[in-house]
């Protein structure tokens, strides 16, 4: 259809619905196939003829209407053990996969002969206080991870500080990353740090929008730190308990 020679057919037309309501992507949706279902069967069979000769044809179609794109979204996040430490070192590979772009003319980041990363340290997050590893999920699907110890960048002293966030890049953008963000924090309330690599500019953003947005951080402050343990701007803020105190 639509092929050299002839005249635009339906797919080759502009068929994207405009803002509609709710559920009016569906109807669009709707409305678009059955006309394709026409067309090709005129093409194959004849004309199709009025409505009465319609109602076979879609007989012979099973229209299933699209998944609302309001529907509510579910973030959950649940402690790893050392045995889901596997689980973890997968997601690490596509975690420092992101993460080699800014590496880029150094020997950080090379693949192994085997054609994976190193390995990332795990040991002290199954064996030390105040260091935890968790599994970020959407709606029952694994969707990324979250490392948090006690380790500050800006040498004053914090009781969490962020060490590694991650989500695939098909959850990101739709608010799963902040609100896993605010699910974390809250596992933990008190004084956070989170420390953001120079060359990372869309994760400074995602985390500032995270931490000031939320309503739930006091004390925001944020500095730049250019030395032999760290290179990038550091967020630091108390985030509020359940009754909303700043527990210190």
């Amino acid at each position: 259809m639509g092929g050299e020679g002839r005249g635009a057919g339906l797919p080759d037309r502009d068929l994207a619905p405009g803002p509609c309501a709710r559920g009016g992507y569906g109807l669009a949706r709707t409305i678009v196939v059955r006309a394709l279902v026409l067309k090709i069967w005129e093409d194959k069979f004849g004309e199709v003829g009025g409505p009465e000769h319609q109602r076979p044809v879609f007989a012979r179609v099973a229209f299933h209407p699209s998944p609302s794109p309001f529907a509510p979204m579910t973030v959950t996040l649940t402690n790893a053990s050392a045995q889901q430490e596997p689980i973890l070192q997968n997601l690490m590979q596509f975690y420092t996969h992101d993460f080699s772009v800014f590496w880029a003319g150094t020997s950080r980041g090379d693949l192994a002969a085997d054609g994976r990363f190193e390995a990332y340290p795990m040991a002290d997050y199954w064996s030390r206080p105040g260091w935890s590893a968790q599994l970020i999920w959407q709606d029952g699907v694994l969707a990324g991870f979250a490392l948090v110890n006690d380790q500050s960048h800006s040498g004053a002293p914090v009781q969490s500080s962020v060490a590694e966030f991650f989500l695939l890049r098909k959850h990101r953008g739709g608010g799963v990353g902040r609100e896993a963000a605010e699910i974390m924090f809250s596992q933990r309330p008190g004084s956070w740090e989170v420390a953001v690599a120079r060359k990372n500019v869309r994760a400074l953003a995602f985390w500032r929008r995270a931490i000031l947005e939320s309503g739930r951080a006091g004390e925001v402050a944020e500095t730049d730190i250019s030395d032999a343990h760290w290179n990038g701007p550091i967020l630091r803020f108390l985030w509020a308990g359940q009754e909303g105190d700043m527990s210190t």
